[in-house]
């Protein structure tokens, strides 16, 4: 489905009391603060953040789900469904023929900000410059990832 951002206004105390273990980049130049969430334990993470296993998925009518993808999921489930046929499928074997490396991913092209399996959240000061010549600044978080979807089949 593709990339999504998703802006809030939050004051720079708050994020940094929510996200302070996580942190891997700040500037005091800029005063921009970044988190990665990426891989196996990135859900596990941000669901303790959020407070809520489910913080990554929308469920819809009809079995449908659209999901946050931290990690090679699509992937995975195109090997899977490519391989039906077989009578025996070893899913561990899959999953380690064709895992990307961290390194793999970020030699990939970068025209984005937040590369396909990473959840990125940011914490920018935005100022902005009234007519009469004041100025104002709000902090806001910004939460970039890659959204999918897929429809369960119950057999």
């Amino acid at each position: 489905m593709g990339k999504q951002t998703l802006i809030v206004p939050c004051p720079e105390s708050l994020f940094y009391s929510i996200f302070s273990g996580h942190i891997h980049y700040y500037s005091k130049h800029t005063s921009k603060y970044k988190c990665i969430f990426h891989g196996d334990t990135a859900y596990q993470e941000l669901a303790k953040i959020f407070n809520n296993p489910n913080w990554g998925r929308k469920f819809y009518n009809q079995n449908q789900q659209t999901y946050i993808v931290c990690k090679d999921y699509d992937r995975f489930v195109n090997i899977i469904e490519h391989n039906k046929e077989e009578e025996e499928i070893d899913t561990l074997e899959i999953l380690t023929q064709n895992n990307l490396s961290v390194s793999q991913l970020s030699n990939k092209s970068k025209k984005s900000r937040v590369l396909q399996r990473e959840f990125l959240v940011e914490w920018k000061k935005k100022q902005i410059k009234k007519a009469d010549g004041n100025c104002c600044c709000i902090g806001q978080i910004h939460f970039s990832f890659f959204i999918s979807q897929a429809q369960i089949l119950k057999i």
